[in-house]
């Protein structure tokens, strides 16, 4: 483990009466008022309980984000007919999400230049923006241009979700001690799917007919903009990092932007957990998105549909706290991500071969259950791998870089799938190596569950 030098000395209690090492507190501000002040070596650094505003803060961004996100996928047909517009064209309403990638690149720059604050201040007024935008496709001024609106509306919120998945891990870094981090780091990271779990099922519960459209609209702008304006105050209130560091490394230096970029280059390790973390993110985030159009072909109800998708997201939930909690005590990352990622490829194996058959919606809620526990436990694990690895490179840098990996991948991997989906000819048909394996593969009829 790297050894950090104290930034700051000791202090006698009679300076300040506080016993905080650092700067000079002022008097009645927030180092009297909530420290908790625990000690390290030669150094005292304090905990502020603000820390927990922050986080919360944060959590409530992405789950706006997420809802904004997804909230036309599981209504794409009305959608469609109230924008008057194509099934594949909403599609696009999610896609651009990840075609502003790049400005990924934009909102690590800011976060490691100037800071915590005000990368999530552009975040939040950028979803804000984003859903009056598309609240306004219902007047009647906009009725021949609603797709349009809309579409320059979800353009707007996609640049806020980098400013928010990136931020966990500098959060933590910034506000938490050593044995918080891994817990902070998940609770900001899975409030991104928390969002994304709400949006499928409040959207599908919000819409029944196209004219309702204007009403989910409105039920995702308002709680939108007050998270936004509540965002912009708190981070002005706590500013970039709390007065005085909660731990050596956060009052240690970190690298600028552009030498962490040299120094990641150069770091084999983090390259490995580029690929294989982004292809994990990638499969997971598309198979959430592609589950309907593979199970309803097989005689699965939409609402099935929409229940392996909840079961998927909740059971990653859980999985990420269990995983967060035993690596904040056991500091055991490595084994942890190796753990869950081979377990996982077991799992997309395995849900590959269900998803073959109809009438056994068990054991597809089964495997959809183990793969999301074990899926998403290695994503915080992985976010807060990666800060270690690239020590002294700053906690935002990696952790952008960890994710926009998957965002790409999820990208190629999303048109990939549109192309594979196509019709066959019987030319093809012949060559599929499925058709020359079906004699060694148990029949569907000697499957007996029940039919949902």
């Amino acid at each position: 483990m790297p050894q950090y030098r104290p930034l700051f000395s000791q202090r006698d209690d009679d300076d300040f009466g506080s016993g905080v090492s650092g700067p000079p507190p002022i008097p009645g501000g927030p180092a009297f008022s909530s420290g908790e002040v625990s000690r390290t070596g030669t150094a005292e650094y304090t905990l502020y309980k603000r820390r927990w505003l922050v986080v919360a803060v944060l959590a409530l961004l992405n789950i706006s984000s997420a809802l904004t996100w997804i909230s036309f996928a599981p209504i794409a047909n009305y959608a469609a007919v109230y924008l008057n517009t194509t099934d594949a064209n909403i599609n696009w309403l999610s896609t651009v999400y990840m075609v502003t990638t790049p400005f990924g690149f934009i909102a690590v720059w800011i976060l490691d230049t100037y800071g915590l604050a005000p990368v999530i201040i552009l975040g939040a007024c950028c979803n804000t923006l984003g859903l009056v935008i598309r609240y306004l496709s219902v007047f009647s001024f906009f009725s021949s241009h609603r797709y349009l609106v809309v579409m320059v509306g979800q353009g707007v919120a996609s640049l806020a979700q980098p400013c928010f998945l990136f931020t966990p891990t500098k959060v933590a870094a910034l506000w938490f001690p050593e044995g918080q981090r891994t817990t902070a780091n998940t609770v900001g990271s899975t409030s991104n799917p928390l969002g994304i779990l709400i949006g499928l099922l409040l959207s599908s519960m919000l819409v029944t007919e196209p004219h309702e459209m204007e009403s989910l609209l409105m039920v995702y702008m308002i709680p939108g903009v007050v998270t936004g304006v509540l965002a912009i105050v708190v981070m002005c209130y706590c500013k970039n990092a709390p007065p005085t560091p909660p731990s050596a490394s956060a009052a240690s230096h970190h690298a600028s932007f552009f030498s962490g970029l040299k120094q990641i280059v150069r770091v084999k390790a983090f390259w490995v957990l580029f690929i294989v973390f982004g292809a994990g993110l990638a499969v997971f985030n598309s198979i959430i998105s592609l589950i309907e159009e593979v199970l309803c072909p097989l005689g699965y109800s939409d609402n099935f549909s929409g229940i392996c998708g909840a079961v998927l997201i909740a059971s990653g939930i859980l999985g990420a706290f269990v995983s967060g909690l035993y690596v904040d005590r056991t500091k055991k990352f490595a084994l942890v991500a190796k753990v869950s990622f081979a377990l996982c490829a077991v799992c997309i194996v395995a849900l590959s071969v269900v998803t073959r058959y109809p009438n056994i919606p068990a054991a597809i809620l089964g495997v959809c259950g183990a793969l999301g526990f074990f899926g998403f436990a290695q994503f915080p694990v992985s976010l807060e791998l990666g800060v270690e690895a690239t020590y002294p490179v700053s906690e935002g840098t990696s952790a952008g870089f960890l994710i926009m990996s998957g965002q790409v991948q999820g990208f190629l991997l999303m048109l990939a799938a549109e192309w594979l989906a196509r019709p066959l000819t019987s030319q093809e048909q012949l060559l599929t190596p499925a058709r020359s394996l079906r004699p060694f593969l148990p029949s569907p009829r000697h499957l007996s569950f029940k039919t949902v």
